[in-house]
């Protein structure tokens, strides 16, 4: 989402301006991811009361790490949500640019071709973040009802609608394949229309 921002706020220099910021922003997310795991890996080590219990191998949560990964789903979930209204808003931001580059007399041919670029991508991307924000905050709200009422649904109820509150984020990857199949149709749909246009011109021409 931020170099589709710099994408649109600098859509005149863009392609001078290298892939610098790109980089940084990925080195800066990677670290601050193997940061975290590490965290959660060596507090979860920490406690040998949770850690030596079934599963606490596979949910690594502890009680000196909980309340970091309660506040980290929802910090994840507000940074979705915004995501998704800046997708939406860059989105229309390039729809008026392309608008107004068509009607002005400065008529810019690389302007317009990163306008397409970016129209392109944030119609890939907002679906996905628009679902992710949509299922992953559905989970957080299953889940912190069914803790609300977990004495009253007892222990073999609670762990079978956690268990099914769990598959509400993988409903999103079924999202992100099913997106990704239509993308890739559009796109050899589009590169057959222009060899069949190129193709007509050379009849012509010939």
């Amino acid at each position: 989402m931020l170099e589709r921002v710099r994408a649109t706020v600098c859509i005149w220099q863009y392609e001078t301006k290298g892939r610098i910021c790109a980089i940084r922003g990925t080195i800066v997310v990677w670290s601050l991811s193997i940061v975290y795991t590490i965290y959660v890996i060596l507090s979860a080590l920490a406690d040998t009361d949770t850690f030596g219990q079934p599963m606490g191998v596979v949910y690594l949560t502890s009680k000196y790490n909980a309340t970091i990964i309660l506040y980290t789903y929802y910090l994840i979930l507000f940074i979705a949500t915004i995501t998704t209204i800046c997708d939406f808003v860059i989105y229309r931001i390039n729809k008026t640019f392309k608008k107004r580059n068509k009607t002005s007399f400065t008529y810019s041919l690389s302007a317009n071709y990163q306008l397409n670029e970016n129209l392109l991508a944030m119609r890939f991307i907002l679906p996905l973040d628009a679902s992710y924000a949509l299922f992953f905050g559905l989970y957080l709200i299953s889940v912190a009802v069914l803790r609300i009422y977990r004495d009253k649904l007892g222990d073999v109820n609670y762990i079978s609608f956690y268990c099914l509150a769990t598959m509400l984020p993988l409903l999103h990857s079924f999202i992100t394949l099913f997106i990704y199949i239509c993308f890739l149709k559009r796109i050899q749909r589009r590169k057959i229309l222009k060899n069949k246009s190129i193709g007509s011109d050379r009849t012509v021409i010939f």
